[in-house]
C-alpha cells in the first residue's frame, strides 16, 4: 500500500498546492541543543528503570 499525505483542512491544502506547487524535496536541519536533548532523554530513562526496581507500594 502506498502512502499518501493527508491535510485535515482541504482548503489550506490547496492554497498550498497553490503557493508552492505539488513537487516535494528533501529538507535537511541540523539539530540545536542535541547533547541537551540526549541527557535529558537518558535521565528520564534513568529515572524509569530506578522506579521500575521500586519496591515502594500505595495503598
Amino acid at each position: 500500500m502506498e502512502k499518501h499525505m493527508t491535510f485535515g483542512n482541504a482548503d489550506l491544502a490547496k492554497k498550498m498546492v497553490t503557493r508552492f506547487g505539488m513537487s516535494q524535496q528533501s529538507v535537511q536541519v541540523e539539530m540545536r541543543f542535541a547533547k541537551e536533548v540526549r541527557q535529558f532523554i537518558q535521565k528520564v530513562d534513568k529515572a524509569h528503570k530506578k522506579a521500575a526496581s521500586s519496591k515502594l507500594i500505595f495503598g
